[in-house]
C-alpha cells in the first residue's frame, strides 16, 4: 500500500518539533560573542615605549644637516675611546630616526618586542640601514627595552635628479624582534579581590547581559558598575595564585549576545556606506529625480568689416609728427573721449572725472565727446609735449563669449517603503529605488530629518 496514503499533517508538525528540540534542525543562533573579544581585562593593557635612535650603514642617503650628524658620530667614537674632531667627519651614511613600540601586560625581561623605525630628518631612504642600541622609555621616564638590529624596509628609491623610482615608503622601517625587554611593568589583576572587566564599545544593555552570562556559569559573582565596566567578585577558591589565571581564562570565554545602536557611517570623501544589522526605517515615501545643471562658455573672434573706420589717429606732441593711419574717408564723426581704459565725463562747469566703462558717473556729469575725422589717409590731430600719442586705434578685434545654458532634470514618481527592520530589507529597497551611494547619503540624512530612520549617522 503506497504509504502516501496515510500522511498526517499533525503527526509531521509534532515529528518536526521533536526534532527542534533534539537540535537535530537547529534553529539560527543570534550573533553572540566571548568575553575577550568585545572587552579588555583592566589591568591587561600594552603601554608605549620610544626612543631617538641612529641608523648608519646607508648608502649616501643619509641626514644632509652636517652639524648634526658630525657631532653624533664624533660622540659615539668618543665613547669608545676614538676622539676624533667632528669638523674632520665627513659623511651622509648617517640618519637620526625615532624608534617605537608596545610593551604587552606582563612582559619578563628577555621577550622581545618588534620595533618600527621612522626617519626623523631628510634622509633619502633608510634602505640597508642598522639601528644602533637604542635605549626605549616608558611615560615614566623609564628605560624597559633596548632596541637594535638591521632594518626591513620593504621598499625602495633609486635614480636621481634625471630619472628616478620609488616603492612604498622607505623612510619608515621595522625590525621584527629588534627590542629586547630589560624591565618588567608591574602587573596587578585582582583589586581587593575583584576581577574588572571592560567593554570596548560602552553600553549599557551589554554590560547588563555580560554579568548576567557570567552569573549564569558561575553564580551571582558580578554586576554591571556602568555602562562601560563590569565587576566580577573572584571566589575564595579562586584568588590562589595557582587558580587566578585560569579564572581569569574562564571568565574571558563567557559567551554572551552584546548589543548595539542602530548606526549608519558615511564617508563622502570615498562614497562609501556602511550599515550594521540594527538599523531600522519606518513606512516613508521617498521621490528622488537627478538634476543635471551644465554650463558651457564658447568663445568667438569678432572682426570688423572692411572700409568700417578700421583707422587710427595720432596726436603728437612737441618735437614729434603727427601721422593717421591709412584708411578711407568717410567724413566727420563724433566719439567719446577716452584716457586709457578710462571714459571722460564733464558737466557744464568746466569738471572733468575719468572712470572705467562699468562705471556710472555721477549726477550732472555726460561723457565727453570730439569731432574726429575717419578714414582720412595722413591726417593728424595735434597732440602735447612728450611725442606722438594714439587718440582712436579704430576698430579693433574683439573676443566675444557665447554662454549655453542646459538643465535636465529625471521625472521619478513616488515610491513607498513599508516597516524595514533588517539591513536586508533596506539593502533591497534602496536597490529598487536604482540610487548611487551619493544619492543614497542625501536620502538617508532626509529620512533623518523626517524621523522615518531609527539609526545613528556617522558623517565622516
Amino acid at each position: 500500500m503506497n504509504s502516501l496514503a496515510h500522511f498526517n499533517p499533525a503527526m509531521l508538525a509534532r515529528t518536526l518539533y521533536t526534532a527542534l528540540l533534539l537540535g537535530l534542525f537547529p534553529l539560527p543562533a543570534l550573533a553572540q560573542s566571548r568575553v575577550k573579544e568585545v572587552a579588555t581585562v583592566v589591568g591587561n593593557r600594552k603601554n608605549q615605549l620610544t626612543g631617538i635612535g641612529i641608523v648608519v650603514g646607508l648608502n649616501g642617503t643619509g641626514d644632509s644637516d652636517p652639524d648634526a650628524t658630525q657631532q653624533t658620530v664624533s660622540n659615539m667614537l668618543r665613547r669608545f675611546g676614538i676622539n676624533v674632531r667632528s669638523s674632520d667627519i665627513k659623511a651622509k651614511n648617517v640618519a637620526f630616526v625615532s624608534v617605537t613600540t608596545e610593551i604587552p601586560a606582563f612582559a619578563r625581561g628577555g621577550n622581545k618586542l618588534d620595533v618600527q623605525v621612522s626617519s626623523l630628518a631628510d634622509a633619502k631612504t633608510l634602505q640597508g640601514g642598522t639601528l644602533l642600541q637604542t635605549p626605549l622609555y616608558g611615560a615614566d621616564g623609564q628605560v624597559y627595552a633596548v632596541a637594535q638590529g638591521s632594518l626591513a624596509i620593504g621598499g625602495f628609491s633609486a635614480g636621481n635628479s634625471g630619472a628616478s623610482m620609488q616603492k612604498n615608503h622607505p623612510t619608515v622601517g621595522r625590525i621584527p624582534d629588534g627590542a629586547i625587554v630589560e624591565r618588567e611593568i608591574p602587573t596587578n589583576l585582582f583589586g581587593s579581590g575583584m576581577l574588572e572587566i571592560s567593554l570596548r564599545e560602552p553600553d549599557f544593555t551589554s554590560a547588563v547581559r555580560m554579568a548576567g552570562a557570567i552569573n549564569e556559569k558561575f553564580g551571582p559573582i558580578a554586576h554591571a558598575a556602568s555602562s562601560s565596566t563590569v565587576n566580577v567578585f573572584v571566589p575564595p577558591d579562586s584568588q590562589d595564585d595557582t587558580r587566578a589565571m585560569e579564572f581569569v581564562a574562564r571568565v574571558e570565554n563567557v559567551i554572551f549576545r552584546p548589543d548595539s545602536v542602530g548606526k549608519i557611517i558615511i564617508n563622502e570623501k570615498t562614497g562609501t556606506i556602511v550599515a550594521n544589522s540594527k538599523i531600522r526605517i519606518d513606512s516613508v515615501a521617498v521621490a528622488h529625480g537627478n538634476l543635471t545643471v551644465s554650463i558651457v562658455n564658447k568663445q568667438n573672434v569678432s572682426q570688423p568689416n572692411p572700409f568700417t573706420g578700421n583707422v587710427g589717429s595720432v596726436r603728437a606732441g612737441s618735437g614729434g609728427n603727427a601721422a593717421a593711419a591709412s584708411g578711407v574717408a568717410l567724413g566727420e564723426q563724433e566719439e567719446p573721449v577716452m584716457i586709457g581704459n578710462n571714459i571722460v565725463y564733464e558737466d557744464g562747469h568746466g569738471s572733468e572725472v575719468q572712470l572705467p566703462v562699468d562705471v556710472d558717473p555721477p549726477a550732472g556729469f555726460t561723457i565727453k565727446m570730439r569731432t574726429v575725422q575717419a578714414g582720412i589717409p595722413g591726417v593728424g590731430v595735434a597732440g602735447g609735449a612728450g611725442g606722438n600719442a594714439v587718440v582712436n586705434p579704430g576698430a579693433q578685434t574683439v573676443v566675444t563669449t557665447d554662454t549655453t545654458l542646459n538643465v535636465q532634470e529625471e521625472k521619478s514618481s513616488l515610491m513607498v517603503f513599508e516597516d524595514m527592520s533588517t539591513v536586508q530589507e533596506v539593502a533591497t529597497a534602496f536597490n529598487a529605488l536604482g540610487v548611487s551611494p551619493r544619492d543614497m547619503m542625501s536620502i538617508f540624512q532626509l529620512m533623518k530629518q523626517a524621523g522615518a530612520l531609527q539609526a545613528e549617522l556617522v558623517m565622516q
